[in-house]
């Protein structure tokens, strides 16, 4: 078990690689955003004004899940800092 800078534990078996990330939705509308940032401070500004819900853990080879593969959210998150989907979780 590994702790992560913001105090979340997560697994770590052999030949696993989590990446943590983190959940913010919009306070009005129906988007979501992924980030590696806890304080949600990437997040794009000019959208909405964002709200933490949860962290997540994505491994590469996971399946997709909240809206987006793990190759979609580790991409732009290292891409832009972020990853916008509509609400689905």
């Amino acid at each position: 078990m590994i702790t992560c800078h913001d105090g979340h534990y997560r697994r770590s078996g052999a030949g696993e690689h989590l990446m943590q990330y983190y959940i913010f939705r919009a306070r009005l509308g129906n988007e979501m955003a992924i980030t590696d940032d806890h304080t949600g401070a990437k997040l794009p500004r000019t959208r909405a004004a964002w709200v933490y819900d949860r962290p997540i853990e994505v491994k590469r080879d996971d399946p997709p899940r909240v809206g987006a593969g793990p190759s979609e959210i580790i991409g732009a998150v290292e891409r832009v800092g972020y990853l916008i989907l509509p609400k689905t979780i």
